[in-house]
């Protein structure tokens, strides 16, 4: 592998377990979109980032009080003045996933569009922790004692605990038990593997196997803890007919397993199919 790849997912690594607030994962999201977009200028959009937080701030300071003012102005700024949006027209577009064309083309889906308010809600004064509620991505904002939820993706609306409540059950038609876990902030590695995994049902669908093996290549590399990671880049690499490197993963995943898992025996018979097919090839 280049060396500057290698370079730069130590960095990516590095960056998300060291992350501590918003702009720390925009970072990190940015860094990941390299992987599509090698020559990515990363400091004009940290720069465009952080003139809207700065924006938010100074706003703040001209006579902001309550949290909701924090939630007005970060509002106005991104979905007023940028004209950022949800893309509900071609939500499955896989530029949606990648920080640097939500910045360009001012529409995303529900976690980038988080991943940008939770930076610029950090410039307005707030503390902006991911929520990834099932199915749907929204922002927690906390401030003197004060909470609320936004949702980015419907250009900040406000929410209660209860409207998250309501929307799970909306979005899953109340198959789904409420938790309370669901509110529970997520961690930086938990969220930019939420993004890939988005990315890699999209390419999957396509049958894009050349990017869906860069996007399994980090999620091996995000959880490390999680030997499906390993099964599913396994495949990835059989259809590509990188056949040493799918039966690396695939003895991989059944030696890490904590258990034997469900799906043991039809490994076994892939190992022994692509073992056939590599001889084949020798």
């Amino acid at each position: 592998m280049d060396h500057t790849i290698l370079e730069r997912r130590g960095r990516l690594q590095q960056l998300v377990a060291d992350a501590r607030d918003g702009a720390d994962i925009t970072r990190a999201a940015l860094l990941l979109a390299c992987e599509e977009y090698p020559e990515l200028d990363l400091e004009a959009y940290h720069e465009q980032l952080g003139a809207w937080a700065l924006q938010a701030g100074r706003r703040m300071a001209e006579g902001g009080g309550p949290l909701s003012d924090v939630v007005d102005v970060v509002n106005d700024i991104l979905f007023g003045d940028a004209g950022l949006r949800g893309n509900d027209e071609d939500y499955y577009d896989p530029r949606n996933s990648f920080l640097n064309e939500v910045i360009d083309r001012r529409c995303g889906i529900p976690i980038t569009l988080s991943l940008i308010y939770m930076h610029v809600a950090t410039g307005a004064g707030a503390s902006a922790r991911g929520i990834g509620l099932p199915g749907h991505f929204v922002v927690g904002l906390q401030r003197a004692g004060e909470q609320v939820y936004v949702d980015p993706f419907h250009e900040g609306r406000p929410m209660s605990a209860a409207d998250c409540q309501r929307m799970v059950e909306k979005l899953h038609g109340g198959r789904l038990p409420w938790r309370a876990e669901f509110l529970v902030p997520w961690s930086a590695d938990r969220i930019m593997v939420r993004v890939l995994n988005n990315l890699k049902g999209i390419y999957l669908r396509d049958t894009n196997f050349e990017k869906a093996l860069w996007v399994q290549d980090l999620l091996v590399m995000l959880a490390p803890d999680d030997p499906r990671e390993l099964r599913d880049r396994g495949l990835i690499n059989a259809q590509l007919a990188h056949y040493p490197a799918a039966r690396s993963d695939l003895r991989a995943y059944l030696e890490k397993s904590p258990q034997r898992p469900e799906d043991a025996e039809a490994i076994e018979r892939d190992l022994e199919r692509l073992r056939r097919l590599h001889l084949m090839l020798n």
